[in-house]
């Protein structure tokens, strides 16, 4: 359009949501930007809650003005000015109930699909070579993820396991157990560090042994030059420390490739990694524990659990544990 008239009525078709080509005469034709006004009220509506703003509308006006900043390179403000019409339906657009859909609850890793991905690991690739030893240690010890490979939370490289953290007992010659600190965790802070001891897998059948794992790890990383203070796990192809999002890529990739992808006859509704994520580990671990006759007590403090509710979410009921209760439920009846 070259008049004003015919401008204003395509800024009007804009707002009121169609997707068009303006086109000025002095820089020419803009290309397509499908902003339309409801799809900005949502896009406000999520960064008010992703940012944890107060629940007024009028918290959002900054964030508003900067997308209207970088909305110009393309087309013109359509939100040049904030008549009472557009007022009242920004206030309308907060007090609606957008769905929440839930997430989908992540199940235990078992022993069966554990095997399956290791064999999926080739022993002649180096970065494979180095996913095997870091799953074998989270199948033993049961940590959480982000204290092996770097998290995205703001204290990520406190909590990060380095090679100054691992020492072995009685010494890295005769290793029969390993000492691991975890410097910080999601519920302890630097200064009330937890210790682990891991014992090594006595049987000459099995060839999975997080003392094991941990020994190959450290010289691997030491053989490349790395000191005390460097991190545990490396992630030699960005030649970066070993990250979270890497690990759940790699991780999920090779859990849908091993994985069946039907219960029975009914096929599953999304792929089986969906189902499966790095927490996985430690349900096992606390699983196995549970199973093994440990109290909730004891649990709670391997798995450095602030309450005993906390492990509520990791272990679960099962027939045998039923069956050993109305056991003792007939003692001396």
């Amino acid at each position: 359009p070259r008049d004003d008239v015919q401008l204003q009525a395509a800024i009007s078709n804009l707002v009121l949501g169609s997707c068009i080509i303006i086109k000025d005469p002095l820089q020419g034709t803009w290309p397509v930007l499908p902003i339309t006004v409801g799809k900005v009220y949502r896009w406000f509506y999520s960064i008010m809650r992703r940012k944890k703003l107060k629940s007024s509308w009028k918290s959002v006006l900054p964030y508003k003005k900067a997308l209207m900043r970088w909305a110009t390179q393309y087309q013109k403000d359509p939100f040049s000015v904030l008549d009472a019409d557009v007022v009242d339906d920004m206030r309308k657009a907060f007090k609606a109930e957008f769905p929440v859909l839930p997430k989908q609850i992540k199940i235990q890793i078992t022993d069966d699909l554990f095997a399956a991905v290791v064999r999926s690991l080739s022993p002649s690739n180096p970065i494979d070579r180095v996913d095997r030893d870091l799953y074998t240690v989270l199948k033993i010890a049961g940590t959480r993820v982000s204290s092996l490979v770097l998290g995205a939370d703001k204290r990520r490289f406190d909590r990060i396991v380095r090679l100054k953290h691992v020492v072995f007992l009685p010494s890295s010659r005769n290793r029969q157990r390993v000492f691991m600190l975890l410097p910080v965790t999601k519920t302890r802070s630097a200064a009330d560090p937890v210790g682990m001891m891991l014992e090594r897998n006595h049987n000459p059948k099995s060839k999975v042994c997080a003392v094991e794992s941990l020994y190959r790890q450290v010289r691997r990383r030491k053989r490349a030059g790395a000191k005390g203070n460097d991190v545990l796990f490396w992630n030699a192809r960005s030649n970066r420390p070993y990250s979270r999002n890497v690990f759940t890529t790699r991780f999920k990739g090779r859990i849908d490739k091993v994985a069946s992808w039907r219960i029975g006859n009914t096929k599953l509704k999304g792929k089986p990694s969906a189902y499966i994520s790095g927490i996985s580990f430690r349900k096992a671990v606390l699983q196995k524990l549970k199973d093994m006759g440990m109290s909730p007590s004891q649990v709670a403090t391997y798995a450095t659990h602030k309450t005993l509710a906390a492990q509520m979410n990791y272990v679960a009921a099962t027939v045998e544990s039923c069956a050993e209760v109305a056991a003792a439920l007939y003692t001396g009846l």
